[in-house]
């Protein structure tokens, strides 16, 4: 879409434009401290909560997220490979690359 996606600590999520600076709220997140966001290949948005350590799909028109699944706790970081699908995820918790 060209554009940015940003989660924030007051349980927001919001979109960012590149090209003009300008961000906009999209709504509520229904989910507590998203630390990460990556976007996988078909295009769908997805973060984890640190503190529920849940992933969690996030609907990029509304900001709702929706619990997937749960993992482990303390993930900092998160990268999708759009090619092979892959899931990357940094961790704080245990100073891992997972």
């Amino acid at each position: 879409t060209a554009l940015l996606y940003l989660a924030n600590q007051n349980n927001t999520n919001y979109v960012l434009d590149p090209s003009t600076g300008i961000t906009t709220a999209l709504g509520a997140a229904g989910a507590s401290l998203i630390t990460c966001l990556d976007v996988d290949g078909a295009g769908d948005l997805y973060g984890i909560e640190f503190s529920t350590r849940n992933i969690v799909r996030i609907d990029k028109t509304t900001g709702l997220s929706t619990i997937v699944v749960p993992t482990l706790g303390g993930f900092q970081g998160l990268g999708i490979d759009p090619s092979t699908g892959a899931w990357y995820g940094a961790n704080t918790n245990d100073d891992a690359l997972h």
